[in-house]
């Protein structure tokens, strides 16, 4: 194939990978701010000048063939040779600039990491940075990310992963409502008590936990059911029972005493726990923008500096 067709070929290669990540044509138009129509041409123009078909089409979805998959692997991989190029140009440009895009839990997101904004910001002049606060999980690449903060002992195996800290899960409840129904100690007698869950699913109300080599697990009830952070927190200390936190979300309420950890020598076991990562794609150079904020992240959150280079 020659240069110029190659050259010609590149942009119908990168929606091509779009379409493939999203899916479907309307919602790769959506994230390339084009016509379902003009992506459907540009695929389409594709498989003319490749002269073989890639996708398999029906009313409902698409899926790759054979050839398709082979091309979409080539077409991945000049991809991200084309945003290596553009990540060795920042890093002559050297200083931080630019948009970078943060997909956070959304406890942490408002509780911990929106902490270190300000300063950075500050520090950073020509930096903008936009939150993208969520519980689902994301992609980088179809989310049009730059780092993800990943709240789990497995991290995506592959984006690289910083480690941060941990967060663990704990329960709490108010003095006025331990005064009232006591202090549980043990998990089974949680089964008498009113508790609070998230409600997110069928099981979210039966909780798991471990001590040496004991494990105990209880169905739990409650009046109040929220999958919201602060909403859960207030409730609890309005006296409404025992709720499931992570830990970074009551330590100031646990030291002040207006809430008590509850079976402090358990430990939950549970999603929305593990170690805390930022995340982001392989790459051999890191934009200075990445690198800055990881950095940034982790000498104001993490325990003790450690430089990425």
């Amino acid at each position: 194939m020659s240069i110029n067709r190659a050259i010609a070929l590149m942009q119908d290669m990168a929606v091509f990978v779009a379409v493939v990540e999203a899916g479907s044509f309307t919602s790769a138009a959506k994230k390339l701010g084009a016509t379902t129509s003009s992506v459907s041409r540009q695929v389409s123009r594709l498989e003319e000048c490749l002269h073989v078909k890639l996708l398999e089409r029906t009313t409902r979805n698409l899926r790759l063939n054979a050839a398709g998959k082979r091309v979409f692997a080539q077409c991945r991989i000049t991809l991200d040779s084309a945003r290596d190029v553009l990540d060795v140009a920042d890093q002559i440009c050297g200083e931080p600039q630019g948009r970078l895009k943060i997909g956070v839990p959304k406890a942490y997101g408002s509780q911990v990491l929106k902490t270190i904004i300000p300063s950075f910001l500050n520090t950073y002049s020509s930096v903008e940075i936009q939150l993208l606060v969520t519980d689902r999980t994301m992609d980088p690449f179809y989310d049009d990310v730059d780092i993800l903060v990943t709240i789990t002992d497995k991290p995506v195996e592959s984006l690289v992963a910083v480690c941060l800290g941990e967060v663990r899960s704990v329960l709490c409840a108010s003095e006025r409502y331990i005064a009232k129904r006591g202090h549980p100690v043990h998990p089974s007698e949680l089964a008498d008590h009113d508790c609070l869950s998230l409600g997110e699913s069928a099981l979210d109300n039966v909780w798991s936990f471990a001590k040496g080599r004991e494990t105990a697990s209880v169905t739990t009830s409650g009046r109040y059911i929220a999958n919201h952070t602060e909403i859960r927190k207030d409730a609890v200390l309005n006296g409404f029972g025992v709720g499931l936190f992570p830990d970074f979300s009551v330590t100031d309420e646990i030291e002040t005493g207006v809430m008590t950890q509850i079976l402090a020598d358990w430990s939950i076991v549970g999603k929305y726990q593990g170690q805390v990562n930022l995340q982001y794609p392989q790459s051999r150079y890191i934009s200075p923008l990445v690198r800055a904020f990881v950095n940034f992240a982790k000498e104001n959150l993490g325990a003790g500096a450690v430089q990425v280079s």
